[in-house]
Parts: structure tokens; sequence; C-alpha cells
């Protein structure tokens, strides 16, 4: 369990961890290992009362976050010595040791807003954010070549600070649910498309326009499959493919641009209703990038003295006119697509 890290199953690996990573690198892959090492679970050896000092403290006691009504995790003090000795070698070591060149932090319990040992709760909780900070340029510094996925899911960790120390970070935990196009959306406000993973979850139940739906909005950030990839039909794996390869045509003005997002509806997250657009020019202004999404009962959609731009090429049939202003006409409900426009 998380905290266990010392170990793993030996049928699983046979061979060791390293000759499994040495060979996944001799594949053209960089290997990559998921931690929540901010946590100890209960059930894991240093779960015990012997080792309180190790943890974070309110009142004396120390917090165990509870994950979704399951299990409960108490939260390792970076400032205490016995705590750091214990993630350099369990984390920082085993990553070094067996070639790992990726890591994906994970946050999922709850640490609340108190936390002993400064002037003040929120500070002494400031300070330890700070401590989490430093391990991640730690981690950097021992390996310089390791990539790092800043949060799982996001949640505390997309501000400036901690992005400036990784690589990215997921954009949210919403990529199955309808809303997650708007959530995808307003991360241009905050993080920059190119350090947001955008999860695209594809499932073989989909029909046309929610495989649409789903696909268009990984063009908001880095895109990233899941989903039950293996049981996708032949035409939607053909989606999939298509998608890609009109990613590293745009990639450029997403690496590098000025977003501005457009809605014809103040939206209700769960139920959605309208249509959103997404419009990103690059930095020499010669191209822009638009990703629209209809949720129920689509509008249309007009952007203002755009420029003068004209279609280049787009993922899926556009309904749409460009002239100095950009009209969407979509009818769909659930529904995205991705439009590439270049100067006239």
């Amino acid at each position: 369990t998380i905290g266990d890290w010392d170990k793993y199953k030996k049928d699983s690996f046979p061979y060791g961890m390293k000759k499994y990573t040495d060979e996944l690198r001799d594949r053209g892959f960089i290997p990559g290992v998921w931690f929540e090492f901010e946590c100890v679970a209960e059930g894991a050896r240093k779960y015990g009362k012997e080792y309180d000092h190790m943890y974070l403290k309110h009142d004396g006691i120390p917090i165990a976050g509870q994950v979704n009504k399951g299990r409960r995790e108490k939260f390792l003090d970076f400032s205490n010595p016995d705590a750091m000795e214990f993630l350099e070698n369990n984390v920082i070591k085993f990553l070094k040791d067996n070639g790992f060149g990726y890591i994906k932090v994970d946050y999922n319990s709850n640490i609340g807003i108190c936390v002993d040992g400064e002037e003040s709760d929120g500070e002494a909780l400031r300070k330890n954010q700070e401590a989490v900070r430093n391990f991640f340029i730690k981690m950097k510094k021992e390996i310089p070549d390791l990539i790092i996925e800043n949060c799982a899911s996001g949640g505390m960790r997309l501000e400036p600070s901690m992005m400036a120390v990784a690589a990215m970070a997921s954009f949210s935990d919403t990529h199955e649910s309808v809303e997650f196009p708007i959530v995808a959306a307003n991360m241009h406000y905050l993080i920059l498309p190119r350090q947001s993973q955008i999860w695209c979850v594809l499932k073989p139940e989909f029909d046309d326009n929610r495989f649409a739906y789903t696909i268009s909005a990984g063009f908001m950030g880095r895109l990233c499959w899941s989903g039950d990839i293996f049981g996708l039909s032949e035409r939607q794996m053909n989606m999939l493919y298509d998608a890609e390869s009109f990613y590293e045509e745009v990639s450029m003005i997403i690496k590098e641009g000025k977003s501005r997002v457009y809605r014809t509806n103040e939206f209700n997250y769960r139920y959605p209703e309208g249509t959103q657009a997404v419009l990103r020019v690059s930095d020499d202004k010669s191209k822009a990038l638009l990703v629209y999404h209809c949720f129920e009962n689509p509008k249309k959609l007009v952007i203002e003295n755009a420029g003068e731009w004209e279609v280049e090429k787009s993922l899926y049939d556009a309904q749409i006119k460009v002239d100095n202003d950009i009209v969407i006409n979509e009818t769909k409900n659930i529904y995205g697509n991705v439009v590439l426009l270049k100067r006239k």
C-alpha cells in the first residue's frame, strides 16, 4: 500500500524492476511510475504510532485524511529529517536505481487548513507545502532528465510556483463527464496549455459525436489518451489516429500562443447548454486554432472582429463561416470540432 515503497510483486517483475525498465527503454519508451509520496496509508508499516513524529499534526494529533470514504492517510512532515530520509530512500533512490524517467505524482487525501508548528495554522501549512515544492526541485536536481507530472488530478497544485518546477499537470478529474471541455477551457486562465494534460477518455459505446466531443477537448492542452482503447472499433481507432496527425500539425500553436474563451451561455457545469469556443492565436499571428464544443441546445456563436482569417483545415466537417467575424453555427448536441485558421 501507499508508504510501503521498498518492495514490489516479484511474480510481476521476476527479473527485477531495472530489467523491466531497461527493456522499455530498448523499445523506445520512457518508463514512468505513479507515486503518492506525501501520504502514508493505513496498513503500511510506517503508519503505526511509533512513526507519528514523522507526520503533520493538528492539536498534537496526526492528521489522517480520508480518500472518498475509503482508506485513511497520514501526511508526512516535510521538515522532519526522518520523513525526508524515508522519502529520499524510497522515492528518489527508487527512481534512480530503477532507471525511471517519468514520475506521476498524485494527491488524494484532504489535509485540511490547520497544521501545528508556526505562528498560525495557515503559515504552518504554507511552510510544509513550500517544503513539498523543494522536494520536487530536489528530485529534478538528483535526476536531471526526470519528467515530473505535478499532480494526477490537478487539485491544489495548479499554481505558479509548483507549475514552475514540473513539466505538466493533469487539468482535472472531470474527464469522463460532460463538463470536461468547460474545465479544460478554464485552465487557459490558470496554466500554460503546453503544461495542461487533457485526458480524453474514449469508450466503444460512444457515437461519433461524443467521440468528436471528447477528442476535440484534447486540443486545449497536451493530448492524452485513456479509456478502453483496446476495445475501440477500427473506425474509432482511425478517428484517434487522424486526431494525432492533426495535433502534430497544430502543436506549435498550443505550445506558443494566446487564448480567448467565448461562450453563448452562462453555464451550469453539470447541465451545460449552448456553445463554447477557444480561439488560440499563434505567437506570430499567422495561424490560429479554433476549438469549439456544443452542449445541449447549442446556439450560434459569433466571435466579432476576430481578424481576416480563412479555414486551412478542420478535424471534422465544420459548420462555420469565417471573415472578419467567426460564426459557429453547429446544431449537434454534445459535439466538438477543431479548426486550423490561417491569415488571408
